[in-house]
């Protein structure tokens, strides 16, 4: 089985690295895979780290119709059984118009929960054998668009667990950020945007940090909002407590060390942060909308807050402040639920058996 992989996305966000984790679950099982991405994108040369083979090409981006050429030729040239499209920014509409023309089946994994306009998207959901959704959250806004029940699936994205038994020291993490031996260590992972939400957690964090001078927080990434971080922790006196880690390539380590991870994205169809937290064991509190609530249950492995919501997220982070009990439950469970839910594994035998279900059915139409 080959299969040619389109991912057009340029930095190392969740959904390329997801494209890396699946091709290599997937070249275990015997699978001839390759990435075809832009020549300057970040998920080429985590995919050549891990020796997966990649074709690199030119792209400006989601206008360039020069990529419609570049999949039809290397599908056709290789002579590829299916493709998969794994991000917007063109491969899906680029590959749904390969599909088209050549007849190599294709399938499209689905990260956004925003309905587009049907008259556009209808055409394209059409020209893949599968839509696959990521969560449930994503299912649904799929159906809400009318895409037929027979073409949508859902496959939760899924880790690698092996990658988190390695873990820093909590006297590493103190050391490296020069925080004190008492201190209660949140912290938050992802691109400084507005919808990943960083703002509202540093207003919770001011409402609470002078009862708590122990509480630290620790913000992973960069992004195009971190003057704006910057500027509200100095306006707000926050410079000893608030520490900026920038994008850490072995971030897999950091989060065993921490106490806690608050993911207060304002709309995520899942999140591979919280999944990567959970499979490190950490207890986790984030704003309740999309797929958040496939990864946590309220209680169980963390805590849910209304999205936007200050004074509930700055309450839930004092309740585990003020109960190492329940931090320690939520933690064990946070384990175990990711664990059991989305591990790489799982997910990789998931689209394993859909690739052969489709081409079995594409070589029975053939007959």
């Amino acid at each position: 089985m080959k299969v040619l992989h389109i991912e057009t996305g340029r930095r190392l966000a969740g959904g390329p690295q997801q494209v890396v984790t699946l091709m290599k679950g997937l070249e275990a099982k015997g699978v001839d895979s390759t990435l075809l991405c832009p020549d300057d994108s970040a998920v080429a040369e985590l995919a050549r780290a891990a020796q997966l083979k990649v074709k690199r090409v030119p792209y400006k981006g989601e206008h360039d119709f020069s990529l419609i050429k570049a999949i039809k030729e290397t599908a056709k040239d290789r002579h590829f059984d299916l493709m998969h499209a794994h991000s917007r920014r063109g491969a899906d509409n680029y590959t749904a118009i390969v599909a088209r023309r050549t007849k190599i089946p294709a399938i499209l994994t689905r990260r956004v929960i925003n309905v587009e306009n049907n008259f556009i998207a209808g055409p394209k959901f059409r020209s893949f054998k599968k839509v696959v959704a990521v969560s449930e959250a994503v299912e649904r806004s799929l159906k809400r668009q009318r895409v037929d029940s027979n073409l949508r699936t859902t496959i939760h994205d899924g880790i690698i667990l092996q990658d988190y038994t390695e873990q820093y020291s909590r006297e590493h993490l103190l050391e490296e950020f020069s925080l004190p031996e008492n201190a209660f260590i949140m912290g938050n992972v992802g691109r400084f945007t507005e919808n990943k939400g960083q703002l509202s957690l540093l207003e919770a964090f001011a409402l609470f940090n002078k009862n708590y001078p122990q509480c630290h927080l620790i913000l992973f990434g960069e992004g195009e909002m971190l003057d704006e971080l910057i500027d509200f922790v100095k306006k707000h006196e926050l410079t000893e407590q608030v520490h900026f880690a920038g994008f850490r390539k072995d971030m897999p380590k950091w989060y065993g060390a921490l106490q806690v991870v608050v993911h207060t994205a304002m709309l995520e169809a899942l999140s591979v942060a919280l999944l990567e937290a959970g499979a490190s064991g950490v207890p986790l509190i984030a704003y309740n909308n999309g797929g958040i609530s496939e990864v946590i249950r309220h209680m169980h492995n963390g805590l849910l807050v209304q999205p936007g919501q200050i004074d509930q997220l700055a309450d839930a982070v004092q309740r585990l402040l003020e109960s190492r009990t329940l931090t320690k439950r939520l933690a064990d469970n946070s384990k175990k639920t990711c664990a059991q839910n989305f591990s790489a594994e799982r997910m990789v035998n998931q689209y394993h058996q859909l690739y052969s279900e489709i081409l079995h059915t594409q070589r029975a139409m053939k007959a």
